[in-house]
């Protein structure tokens, strides 16, 4: 399991290379492949915290949306 993150951190931190330099291209950066780019690192985002999930208030009581 631990592998398997590292391995998804890897790409994700290519796929965060690919985001700066389209930031680069600014207004002439194709918007298919910032929207393709932008999906792959919250894919990968997503498969590592389901790999490496947070422990970070499990015990608490889950609030309300709104007060």
């Amino acid at each position: 399991m631990i592998d398997e993150a590292v391995l998804i951190l890897k790409d994700l931190s290519i796929v965060i290379k690919e985001i700066e330099e389209l930031r680069k291209k600014g207004m002439q950066a194709d918007l298919d492949e910032v929207d393709s780019v932008k999906s792959r690192a919250a894919s990968l985002s997503s498969k590592f915290y389901s790999l490496i999930p947070f422990s970070e208030g499990k015990n608490d009581i889950t609030r309300p949306i709104a007060d």
